[in-house]
């Protein structure tokens, strides 16, 4: 899965505060600063950790896997008019979305230090938020 599959809207949406131009920049920045982390982790322990992601069946198991609390976030999708059991199940397939591109793109540049291919990334987070 690449970035530019995502189905990142309702996500970004809830991330950005203002939905400003700006925010997207910032977002895109935190995509691939955490790709990279994830690129100095063994493909083995990648694939290890995209499958517990993939197979988490709710919020908690999401957040005691990345040892993160949503709750701010779910609320921002609630404020989009979503009931509770839509925000947060819209929230968790977008999460789980979100975080195994993450993974996969840390599978896909494991070891690459070259900043050049990173902006590559970074260039597709922001073609795909754009449209």
């Amino acid at each position: 899965m690449s970035i530019s599959s995502l189905p990142l809207t309702p996500l970004l949406m809830a991330m950005s505060t203002a939905n400003a131009p700006s925010d997207i920049y910032q977002i895109c920045e935190g995509f691939v600063e955490e790709s990279k982390v994830f690129s100095t982790y063994s493909p083995s322990d990648l694939a290890l950790a995209r499958s517990a992601l993939s197979k988490a069946r709710d919020v908690a198991n999401v957040e005691l896997l990345l040892k993160r609390d949503f709750d701010g976030l779910l609320q921002t999708y609630v404020a989009r008019g979503l009931s509770q059991e839509q925000a947060t199940s819209e929230m968790l397939g977008d999460l789980k979305a979100w975080m195994v591109a993450q993974i996969n793109t840390g599978i896909t540049l494991n070891g690459v230090t070259d900043e050049r291919e990173w902006s590559i990334i970074y260039k597709g987070c922001l073609d795909n938020i754009r449209g």
